[in-house]
């Protein structure tokens, strides 16, 4: 059986606030180049690639693919040096140096700034044990440096805190304080609790994957290992309808032909409440493929679920998720391709006039 997962219909995104009592107009690099590298754990994922650019797992830290992890080896008695070298685009004098370190932090021995002709200055060594923990934002302060600043290296030591991840490192030219922020909308406002919605939704089984109506009033969830559900163990898409009072009726497996042997999830429904996108594939002998399908309401149910047809889709991760615009016509999809940046970027996809889709598109390195 094939299980997926449903991306949300909405994004938020991270981003950096730099804040100090001494400089609110510093200049601010982030690494944009690898010059060198000791050693990575894959090729996109963990690679040395993932630490250019603004911060990508903070603020919450922990083990993520786009920062740079070294492949340590095995062997416990060599110790082995771990190392990086970036370049910025335009150099500059330092006062300031911020390494973020999104995983088990503590590991750099030394940090070194290169001038414009390729002259080291160790500017900073670390005592192994000094501030060793899960993640941890460097904010390291210097005597401003009399040269432009055009790399930086740092070292590692893997005897101590071995699997440490670097999520990115800038050079500033002000001393201040760096830290990481979710920047939510300004529209988000959430004035009040959470409301369950009752017993004809929600039961002992596990309730997922909700999908509302354009209009409010029919919502679509699938439920696991309920009796009622066509193969126990798997997942059935169920429905309920709001009533006059706002009070929802009791939910109602809606059955094949798109509830299956298999695991079954809505992805959204049209604005018209006419068309249903679901996840996966059917195929007439009940078994089911990678990708997602639509179905059409009629006067008898749903219809038998079609294939949507995506030219070159392939996704090389065992997730895929979608999300469809009103109109119907664009596709977002998050996949693990060859052109990809990392582990899932995100794709989009373009109706065709003879109803098949286009090549996904990688959205960019502003997104992905």
């Amino acid at each position: 059986m094939i299980r997926f997962k449903v991306i949300l219909s909405f994004l938020t995104f991270l981003y950096f606030h730099s804040y100090t009592s001494i400089a609110q107009d510093a200049n601010i690099e982030w690494a944009n180049k690898v010059l060198e590298f000791s050693s990575q754990t894959e090729e996109k994922r963990f690679s040395a690639l993932q630490i250019l650019g603004k911060p990508n797992s903070m603020p919450q830290g922990g083990s993520n693919f786009s920062a740079w992890r070294p492949d340590y080896p095995e062997e416990k008695g060599k110790k082995k040096k771990q190392f990086i070298k970036v370049a910025y685009e335009s150099p500059m004098y330092v006062k300031q140096i911020s390494v973020f370190e999104n995983y088990k932090s503590g590991s750099i021995t030394k940090i070194s700034l290169f001038d414009t002709k390729g002259k080291e200055y160790v500017v900073k060594k670390f005592d192994l044990s000094e501030k060793a923990g899960t993640h941890l934002v460097r904010n390291i302060v210097i005597e401003k440096t009399p040269y432009l600043v055009k790399s930086l290296k740092i070292y590692l030591d893997n005897l101590n805190i071995e699997g440490s991840q670097i999520d990115a490192v800038a050079i500033i030219d002000k001393e201040m304080i760096m830290s990481a922020q979710i920047n939510l909308s300004k529209d988000l406002i959430f004035d009040k609790m959470p409301e369950n919605l009752g017993k004809n939704i929600n039961t002992k089984f596990p309730e997922l994957l909700p999908v509302i109506s354009a209009d409010g009033k029919s919502l679509f969830f699938s439920r696991r290992d309920d009796p009622g559900n066509i193969i126990n163990g798997a997942d059935d898409i169920y429905q309920s309808n709001m009533l006059d009072d706002e009070s929802w009726t009791e939910a109602q497996n809606i059955g094949p032909p798109i509830n299956n042997k298999s695991f079954n999830s809505p992805i959204t429904v049209s604005p018209d409440g006419n068309i249903m996108y679901v996840m996966n594939s059917y195929n007439l002998n009940g078994t089911m493929g990678e990708g997602l399908s639509f179905s059409k309401k009629t006067a008898n149910g749903w219809s038998f679920p079609e294939k949507i047809k995506i030219d070159k889709f392939y996704n090389r991760n065992e997730y895929n998720e979608f999300s469809i615009s009103n109109s119907g016509r664009i596709l977002l999809s998050t996949l693990e391709r060859e052109e990809g940046y990392g582990s899932k970027d995100i794709y989009v996809s373009f109706i065709k006039n003879d109803g098949t889709w286009t090549v996904p598109k990688n959205l960019g390195a502003s997104v992905n």
